[in-house]
């Protein structure tokens, strides 16, 4: 899913150097503290997941150009396959049908048979950001453009044309194949119409960048908006703020309706009362090298990764 999710900028790179900034974290404490049900998976010294996602025990990491893949729910991972543009993001609409799009030019990458052999199509656009799968083979894809493929990734048609927003990340999230929701550098649209026509969120709280989509139907979502997380019970008719912090938020996932997380650079947080109230059960430290969690991927309630941290990923199991 982010799902899995990013805010500010065009870059990955330039992400992780700006989120660096602003810690408040002690860094002579060299302890992670993970709560119950949550361990770390090596993933092989110097590499680095960009994105998970899973749909079952099968799952895929990515980090530059290496796409990863796991068999086993995530406890083993070897390379299957490598390519010539830095992979942004990942959607899976099933065990089989994989897509994988990059920031920089108009390839889409994607599988049919679980990773097994890939192949690559092109769209006329200047980069995709972002991919969702709302049943096994219909997925969106969005860049300047609103993209949309019903063959698991082979060919796309362009269903909307944006105004060009340069410099700015983009990430969209549908509950259906006719309600979705998307942000660029323009601001937050939903469609009802699956994606033939968008309307803007004229919200305040929607002028600068929004980092993060998900929603658990097509009344009930959330929103992180740079230090927020907005939730909404109405379509999006109206928001309020459910979580605050300093540091940027840049994922949120729920695997039910009332149980959700949300994840900081060196923390995740969770909800079991739909947001009501959070509390911290990932904290990491710097120490060798880490950098943080920068996604979130879960099944269900009682499976899911976080991905980001340098040569190892997050898994939770209960």
């Amino acid at each position: 899913m982010l799902r899995k999710i990013l805010p500010c900028l065009l870059s990955f790179g330039l992400l992780l150097a700006s989120c660096k900034k602003g810690s408040t974290d002690d860094p002579s404490n060299q302890t992670d503290s993970l709560g119950a049900g949550w361990s770390k998976v090596d993933i092989g010294k110097g590499n680095q997941f960009i994105d998970i996602f899973f749909f079952g025990s099968t799952g895929f990491g990515t980090g530059g150009k290496n796409i990863f893949r796991s068999k086993d729910g995530g406890d083993t991972w070897s390379i299957a396959y490598q390519v010539e543009l830095d992979i942004t993001n990942t959607a899976m609409g099933s065990t089989a049908n994989v897509v994988f799009v990059s920031a920089v030019g108009g390839k889409i990458y994607y599988t049919g048979n679980g990773g097994d052999s890939f192949d690559s199509t092109i769209v006329m656009d200047t980069g995709i950001y972002d991919a969702f799968f709302v049943n096994e083979n219909t997925a969106y894809a969005l860049g300047d453009n609103v993209w949309k493929t019903e063959d698991g990734g082979d060919s796309w048609n362009l269903l909307y044309a944006f105004t060009p927003s340069p410099g700015y990340y983009k990430t969209l999230y549908f509950t259906d194949e006719l309600n979705g929701w998307i942000s660029t550098g323009s601001g937050l649209f939903k469609t009802v119409d699956g994606g033939i026509t968008w309307e803007k969120n004229t919200s305040e709280l929607f002028s600068g960048v929004i980092g993060a989509i998900f929603f658990n139907d097509a009344d009930n979502g959330y929103i992180s908006n740079r230090n927020n997380i907005l939730k909404t019970e109405d379509g999006g008719a109206s928001w309020k703020i459910v979580f605050s912090e300093q540091d940027l938020l840049l994922d949120i996932h729920f695997p039910s309706k009332d149980t959700g997380y949300i994840n900081l650079r060196k923390s995740i947080y969770k909800t079991t009362n739909g947001g009501l109230s959070w509390h911290r059960e990932v904290k990491l430290n710097e120490h060798d090298g880490v950098m943080g969690t920068i996604e979130l991927h879960f099944t269900d309630t009682g499976h899911g990764w976080a991905s980001g941290s340098k040569g190892a990923i997050l898994k939770y199991i209960r």
